[in-house]
C-alpha cells in the first residue's frame, strides 16, 4: 500500500512511491518562487505550470521509469513552504491586501505571490520562518518515511535536496549552515545526517552570493554534502553560473552539456552549430573578424596548447573542490527552442521537472558512488573553440 505524507496545504497529499520496494536514495524537492499563485485552481491550465507536487510526482515517475532491475529506487518527496508567508501568517496576508492597489488585479496577484516571495526570503524574520519550516519539514519527512516503509534490514536510504529557483537559494543556506557547531536544534537536519547531493536548477544563488559579498572560497564545498550541481537551461533567465564566481578564469570555459539521454547521449548536432557560430561572434566582438577566423585554425595546428593547459588547470581546481566533477551543466535545448531563444526563455524556468534528460542526470548523479579526489589530468576546451561542446 501507498502511504501518503501531507506536505504544506492540508489537501495536498505527497505519496511515497512504491514502498514494496524501498528506496535507496530520498530527494527532498523545494520549490521556489510563485508556487502560491500557481497552485491555485484557477491556474491550472495547459500554460501554467500547476502545482508543485504534481510536478514533483511527475519527475519522480520520469527517473524511475529506466530503472535498472539492481538500481534502489529514488524517491521524491515535495517541501512546500508557500503556506508559511501566504496562508499561516494572516496578520502579513492582511496588511498585504490592504497596501495593494485595486487595478490590474491579476498582475498584481502574480506580483504579490511571485515577486515578493523574493522581497519576503531576503528579510530576517521570513528568512528563519522559512528555513525552520523547509528543515522541520524535511526531518518530518525522513522520520515519518523511515517509520512507514519497511526496509528489511536494508541501509537507510541517502538523502539528497534539489532546490528550484528561490527554492536553491533556500536548499544551499539549509546546507551551508550545517557547518556550525552551535547551530540551534531547529535548524539541524535530523541525525546530523550528511547530505548525498545538492542539486540547483534554474538557480539564481549565484546572484544572491554576489549580493551578498560572499568570498570566493566560502561558496564550496559544503560540510556534510557529497556533491553539487546547477544545472540550467540555456534560456532561462533567471539561472546564474556558479563557477565564474568561485574562479573569474571559468567564464571563458563552457558549462558542461548534460547529455542528451533520450536522444542516446552526447551533444545534439544543431547544438554544437550553435555554440560554434557564438563562440565565432563572441570571439569577432572581442577580438575583430580577423582573429576570430584564425583562432579555429591555431586550435586545430595545436598553437594554443599553453591555453588548453590554463583552462584545464582552471577546470581541475572545480573539480578538486566538487569532488570530481563539474559544478555547472546545461540542458541541451531542442532544435526549436534553439532557433526561437526569446520564445523558449518565457517558459524554460518551468521546464525542469518535466525533462526527461534531467531526470536521468539526476539519477545518474545520484546513484554514482565515486567520490574521490579529483582526475586533475582531464583537459577542457576553452568557451572560445567549438570543440568545448563535447560531453
Amino acid at each position: 500500500p501507498r502511504s501518503p505524507l501531507n506536505r504544506g496545504w492540508p489537501d495536498v497529499s505527497a505519496e511515497f512511491g512504491d514502498s514494496a520496494v524501498p528506496a535507496s536514495d530520498l530527494i527532498f524537492c523545494i520549490h521556489g518562487m510563485g508556487e502560491h499563485f500557481w497552485s491555485q485552481p484557477s491556474q491550472q491550465n495547459a500554460g501554467s505550470p500547476g502545482a508543485f507536487v504534481d510536478s514533483v510526482r511527475e519527475f519522480r515517475d520520469l527517473i524511475n521509469s529506466n530503472r535498472s532491475d539492481g538500481e534502489g529506487r529514488i524517491e521524491c518527496i515535495p517541501i512546500v513552504w508557500a503556506n508559511i508567508i501566504h496562508e499561516d501568517d494572516t496578520d502579513l496576508v492582511g496588511r498585504v491586501r490592504d497596501i495593494t492597489l485595486r487595478s490590474v488585479p491579476l498582475l498584481r496577484s502574480l506580483a504579490n505571490d511571485v515577486a515578493a516571495d523574493v522581497m519576503f526570503y531576503q528579510s530576517p524574520i521570513y528568512e528563519t520562518k522559512i528555513r525552520k519550516g523547509v528543515i522541520s519539514s524535511i526531518n518530518d519527512a525522513v522520520n515519518e518515511y523511515m517509520a512507514t516503509v519497511d526496509h528489511c534490514g536494508r541501509a537507510r536510504p541517502r538523502v539528497s535536496i534539489l532546490g528550484h529557483s528561490l527554492g536553491s537559494v533556500i536548499a544551499y543556506d539549509i546546507v551551508k549552515i550545517q557547518d556550525g557547531d552551535d547551530l540551534p536544534p531547529e535548524f539541524r537536519l535530523t541525525s546530523n545526517m550528511d547530505v548525498h547531493v545538492l542539486f540547483l536548477c534554474g538557480s539564481p544563488l549565484p546572484l544572491f552570493l554576489t549580493c551578498r559579498g560572499v568570498g570566493r572560497s566560502d561558496i564550496v564545498p559544503l560540510a556534510n554534502c557529497g556533491r553539487v550541481y546547477n544545472v540550467f537551461n540555456p534560456t532561462d533567465p533567471v539561472a546564474y553560473r556558479i563557477e565564474p564566481l568561485i574562479d573569474p578564469d571559468c567564464k571563458a570555459v563552457n558549462a558542461h552539456h548534460v547529455p542528451f539521454y533520450s536522444g542516446g547521449g552526447g551533444v545534439q548536432k544543431h547544438v554544437q552549430v550553435k555554440s560554434a557560430v557564438q563562440s565565432f561572434a563572441e570571439s569577432a566582438y572581442e577580438s575583430g573578424v580577423t582573429n576570430a577566423l584564425i583562432k579555429p585554425v591555431k586550435n586545430l595546428l595545436g598553437f594554443d596548447a599553453e591555453e588548453k593547459k590554463k583552462y584545464s588547470e582552471v577546470v581541475a581546481k572545480i573539480k578538486k573542490l566538487n569532488r570530481s566533477e563539474r559544478i555547472d551543466w546545461v540542458l541541451q535545448d531542442s532544435f526549436i527552442e534553439s532557433a526561437g531563444e526569446y520564445v523558449a526563455a518565457v517558459a524554460s524556468h518551468c521546464k525542469y521537472f518535466g525533462n526527461p534528460d534531467y531526470a536521468s542526470f539526476v539519477r545518474d548523479k545520484i546513484s554514482s558512488d565515486a567520490l574521490g579526489s579529483a582526475d586533475e589530468s582531464e583537459s577542457i576546451e576553452p568557451a572560445e573553440s567549438a570543440d568545448a561542446i563535447t560531453s
